[in-house]
Parts: structure tokens; C-alpha cells; sequence
């Protein structure tokens, strides 16, 4: 799978579920959790998804940024 497909992939999925993790999303989607933490990276740089919380666990929960 190419990079944009994985972007849209995960956008896609978190405009549908409105938040999601990284492990989660990887889950979901059968996408590898280096490349769903990658991607996210891409993404919060790009100013396209938002860091919304850390949890006791250090999951990290995003969601797109409107």
C-alpha cells in the first residue's frame, strides 16, 4: 500500500469513529502499527488530525482537526 492510500485510509477512519488510537487503528484497518505511527506523525504535521489525549495507559488518542 502507498503512503496517500494509508493518509486517507486513516482519515477516513477517523472522521467515521471521531477518535481512535494508534494500536486501535492499526487493528482495524490490518495497517502496521510503525506505519499507522507514521503516518500519524505525517498528519499532526501536516496540521490535518489532533493529538486530543494521552490516557493512563500512554495510548495517545486522535481525531481530525476541523
Amino acid at each position: 500500500t502507498n503512503a496517500k492510500q494509508n493518509e486517507r485510509s486513516i482519515l477516513a477512519y477517523l472522521r467515521k469513529n471521531k477518535i481512535g488510537y494508534r494500536n486501535e487503528i492499526a487493528r482495524n484497518l490490518e495497517i502496521d502499527s510503525a506505519t499507522v505511527r507514521e503516518v500519524l506523525k505525517r498528519l499532526l504535521k501536516q496540521g490535518r488530525v489532533k493529538l486530543v489525549e494521552t490516557d493512563k495507559f500512554q495510548r495517545k488518542f486522535y481525531s481530525v482537526k476541523n
